[in-house]
């Protein structure tokens, strides 16, 4: 395996002095002779010499990484986050440093490790469901530039996320326009009508429904996703009287519960009870009937903060003036497919 070569190396390979070299190879051109120039780049190339980002990063001040922190989960929503992000940074010359959060290591652990390693910039998600603004103190007190996903946390920083007012409108409109009145909210990961997505998607959703002079049945659990909860859930509120004939969840997740629970009770979906569910992940069509859902776009998301991240990244180096925290919302698609139905098509 070839080492390599030192910019010295370089020097005594050309006959050029190893500062000149140097120079040439950060990018200071043009104050030499062309054809100076063009012997050092050439024979560094044919030497096999690549730039040590990080010894001139540090130099410089900027090392051309980008953290980014996702929670870890297997449902392919954040895999597609980051490779959104990813493709923005490759193309414009940054690398991606990612951590992703688990309940193994301590998030404070993962912030340090990559503060340590000098990152430009952090496209952040905490794993959290609840989160504060105290998260991003770190970041905010190092005036580094930061950009939330999926979520708008504080009005100090960058945020990319889904228009979950707009999502939450379109599903109570497509029930209400099928014609039903007794419906349900099912989710877990938030606290009530708070003011993360969540919190805004049942807020909205019962405003629409109960102005249209339709009744809400709820099941939140504030926690995490914890096996047979979206069973629970579920059977919660199909075993009210009068039971309700549509169920709006608040992530595709639940999907799986919501179907088992109607199964087990004899319900056909959608003859008898409408399922409508948010993020459209990759399983939402391949259910049994296909999950009419709400679509995010999550590529989007993660290239969005990208690209608000390194025009930031890009002005703090030019000293320049920096713009006011920019939030982007992405509206969502109303994906309509078979497990949604006229209420009148049951036996209800």
């Amino acid at each position: 395996v070839m080492a390599i070569p030192s910019t010295t190396e370089i020097a005594g390979a050309t006959g050029v002095s190893q500062p000149t070299v140097s120079r040439i190879l950060a990018g200071k051109n043009h104050l030499f002779a062309d054809k100076t120039v063009e012997l050092v780049l050439k024979t560094a190339e044919e030497m096999g010499y690549r730039p040590n980002l990080l010894a001139n990063g540090i130099l410089r001040g900027r090392t051309h990484t980008i953290g980014i922190m996702v929670p870890f989960r297997i449902d392919g929503f954040y895999s597609q986050i980051v490779l959104g992000a990813h493709d923005r940074l490759i193309e414009s010359g940054n690398a991606p440093l990612l951590m992703l959060s688990t309940s193994r290591h301590a998030e404070e652990e993962q912030i340090n490790a990559l503060l340590d390693r000098r990152v430009d910039g952090v496209i952040y998600r905490s794993m959290d469901y609840v989160h504060t603004e105290d998260e991003l103190t770190p970041f905010v007190d190092k005036d580094l530039p930061c950009c939330t996903i999926n979520r708008d946390v504080s009005p100090q920083v960058d945020a990319v996320y889904t228009d979950d007012v707009e999502g939450a409108r379109k599903a109570a409109a497509h029930l209400l326009e099928l014609g039903h009145r007794d419906v349900a909210f099912v989710s877990w990961g938030c606290a009530g009508k708070d003011a993360s997505p969540l919190g805004m998607r049942y807020g909205v959703f019962c405003e629409e429904i109960e102005k249209a002079g339709g009744t809400v049945h709820v099941a939140i659990d504030p926690g995490g996703e914890v096996e047979g909860l979206g069973e629970r859930l579920a059977a919660q509120v199909l075993e009210t009287t009068p039971r309700p004939t549509a169920i709006f969840m608040g992530m595709d997740h639940m999907a799986w519960g919501v179907y088992r629970v109607a199964r087990r009770m004899g319900l056909r979906i959608p003859e008898d009870l409408s399922v409508v569910g948010f993020a459209d992940l990759p399983f939402a069509a391949r259910l049994d009937p296909p999950l009419t859902t709400l679509r995010q776009d999550p590529y989007q998301i993660g290239w969005q903060a990208a690209d608000l991240l390194l025009a930031r990244v890009e002005k703090k180096q030019g000293k320049g003036k920096q713009p006011p925290p920019r939030k982007v919302a992405l509206k969502p698609e109303l994906v309509v497919r078979r497990s949604t139905a006229d209420v009148s098509s049951g036996n209800s």
